[in-house]
């Protein structure tokens, strides 16, 4: 079984590597909306990994069901090495990481966990699922131009 700590860590390491994601992601875009968009993306995932980091004290003994919710895999990392510059690759890659983030953010708040590890995590689902629409709307608008 998988221990909750693992889960809470494993998520910390995976807000991390979003916010290098879209900080990197900015650094690499001219057009100025696209730029704000993954500066403030990347602020809020600094923001998540903070929030998860309170919920390591939470004082809690027991596992999870057996499921890995986080996976273990490259995630936001292979884009950081690829270089990918187009904006609809980026934002496509994104919008897929956020939809994976707010799943297993909204599975894990439905686990047998103290309420305020629940309540923090049905947030942070939420917020992934607003970062995918702010994402989608950037995406549907560089469409019509």
């Amino acid at each position: 079984m998988v221990e909750f700590s693992d889960i809470v860590r494993y998520a910390i390491v995976l807000e991390e590597r979003a916010y290098n994601f879209y900080f990197e992601a900015a650094l690499n875009t001219d057009e100025p909306n696209v730029k704000n968009l993954f500066i403030n993306l990347a602020r809020q995932e600094k923001v998540h990994k903070s929030r998860l980091e309170t919920m390591e004290v939470l004082p809690f003994e027991g596992q999870i069901c057996g499921l890995n919710y986080f996976k273990l895999k490259d995630d936001f990392r292979h884009m950081d090495e690829t270089g990918v510059q187009r904006y609809f690759s980026i934002i496509n890659f994104a919008m897929e990481k956020e939809l994976e983030a707010a799943r297993d953010y909204l599975r894990l708040s439905k686990e047998q966990v103290p309420p305020e590890v629940k309540k923090i995590c049905f947030e942070l689902a939420n917020e992934e699922k607003c970062h995918y629409n702010l994402l989608k709307s950037e995406f549907d608008r560089l469409s019509t131009i």
